[in-house]
């Protein structure tokens, strides 16, 4: 990818769990091995951000958390940080990962708003749709904000495909067809993409944009969320049950765990649980879970509840 007068922007979308982050952190690597200064912004629909601690100690990072950078609570922070960094960041590129909610179709017209106060103009040069081919199916009958990211997408990557049969992928690119006709499709595991057979057209200067951009922007569903802290290592023979069941309630659990051997990084999207080990080491205990829209407050107070007394934590 060559160097431009303008700073191209790869917007990274899909539900929850999907793999956006494991697949920014592979752009990532991969422009940066062309030489390439990189910025990132995040944005986690969790009080508590998560995914930027993923993301290496020497590249730019925004984080944008507590709901949906397209939606009006957070829409003024995003474009002021947009400004920002046109003024006082040398950026060859900017990732943005938004959350796993976000309806991502305004921002065309976010980047228009700001084209009279930025110092370099930036060039939407794709818009990403990571799909979670497990999931998927099920999901999609459900909610609309998958619908809407895709209709907003330039491409749609499938991701997960070693956990689902041929027909079940068959099935998803057929669906993703009835959302978005001009979409391109992409079939992946682990996030990973090779951009290189793709070099043409990340080179092109033209804009692209998706079937569903300039529709009314959906917002957020409403989903309820919990964030789990403490400060002391855990017994994986303790803490592993109530996780188990946490699972059954949630789209999404991830976040930083210390055990008795180490630290450790929590993953969960819908009934999918893995826990594996990280390098990395954290102040505290610190994990974001996302319920389903179904599940009720009281719920949500009892995994509080037993979340305090497993930790010796007084309310």
């Amino acid at each position: 990818m060559e160097k431009s007068e303008l700073i191209p922007i790869f917007l990274i979308n899909g539900f929850l769990g999907a793999g956006k982050t494991t697949y920014l952190l592979n752009l990532l690597s991969e422009l940066e091995s062309q030489n390439l200064k990189c910025g990132v912004i995040i944005n986690e629909f969790g009080d508590l951000g998560i995914d930027g601690q993923l993301i290496p100690d020497d590249v730019f990072l925004v984080e944008i958390n507590s709901g949906s950078i397209f939606c009006q609570c957070l829409n003024h922070q995003f474009l002021e940080n947009l400004i920002n960094i046109t003024k006082n960041h040398q950026l060859d590129v900017l990732l943005i990962e938004a959350s796993g909610l976000a309806d991502p179709s305004i921002i065309y017209d976010n980047l228009r708003q700001i084209e009279n106060q930025i110092c370099k103009k930036y060039l939407l040069k794709e818009i990403i749709c990571l799909i979670d081919a497990f999931f998927f199916l099920e999901l999609s009958t459900t909610l609309q904000t998958l619908e809407r990211q895709i209709k907003a997408s330039t491409i749609a990557l499938i991701n997960k495909i070693d956990l689902v049969e041929p027909e079940t992928i068959h099935a998803i690119e057929n669906r993703i067809r009835e959302y978005n006709p001009n979409i391109m499709l992409y079939q992946t595991s682990f996030g990973k993409f090779n951009y290189t057979q793709s070099l043409p057209l990340l080179k092109t200067t033209q804009v692209k944009h998706g079937s569903g951009i300039g529709e009314k922007n959906a917002g957020i569903p409403s989903i309820k969320r919990l964030l789990l802290i403490s400060n002391r290592p855990l017994s994986k023979e303790v803490i592993m049950p109530f996780f188990e069941e946490l699972k059954k309630y949630t789209f999404r659990i991830k976040g930083f765990l210390q055990f008795l051997d180490g630290w450790c990084q929590i993953n969960s999207t819908n009934t999918q649980l893995k826990i594996s080990k990280i390098e990395k080491s954290f102040l505290a205990n610190q994990i974001v879970v996302i319920f389903r829209n179904t599940v009720r407050q009281d719920q949500i107070l009892a995994f509080r509840e037993q979340w305090n007394q497993l930790n010796n934590i007084k309310n």
